[in-house]
C-alpha cells in the first residue's frame, strides 16, 4: 500500500474487520467483512431474508431468478465501486464465488 494509505480497524460487536483505504479506494481485506455486507445487500434488495449467509449459498438454486442475480450483482458493483465483465459475473454460482471476485476486484 503506498504512504498515502492507512489501514483500519474496525469492530462490530465481537466482529473486528480490517479495512485499507489507498487513493480514494476501500480495500477489503477480511472476508468477514465482506460476506457481512453482502448479507446486508441480499436482505436489502432480493426477496431473500437470510439469518446468516454462507459462502456455499447456490445463488441459482436459492430461489433468485436470472434477473434478480443480476440485479444482485449490479447491486454489488455499485456498493464495492468496481465493474465485472460479462465473463466474470456470469461465472458467479455462489456465495464464495461473490467473495472472491470482490476481493479480486477491490485488490490494490
Amino acid at each position: 500500500m503506498s504512504d498515502t494509505g492507512r489501514r483500519v480497524l474496525l469492530t462490530h460487536g465481537k466482529n473486528c474487520y480490517y479495512f485499507a483505504f489507498a487513493q480514494g479506494r476501500t480495500i477489503v481485506v477480511d472476508d468477514q467483512a465482506v460476506l457481512d455486507q453482502l448479507q446486508t445487500i441480499v436482505n436489502e434488495k432480493t426477496k431473500l431474508k437470510l439469518d446468516k449467509l454462507e459462502p456455499s449459498l447456490n445463488l441459482e438454486t436459492s430461489g433468485l431468478d436470472s434477473l434478480a442475480r443480476i440485479n444482485l450483482v449490479m447491486e454489488i458493483e455499485d456498493h464495492f465501486g468496481f465493474e465485472l465483465t460479462d465473463s466474470e459475473a456470469a461465472s458467479i454460482t455462489t456465495v464464495a464465488d461473490l467473495i472472491s471476485q470482490i476481493k479480486a476486484k477491490t485488490a490494490g
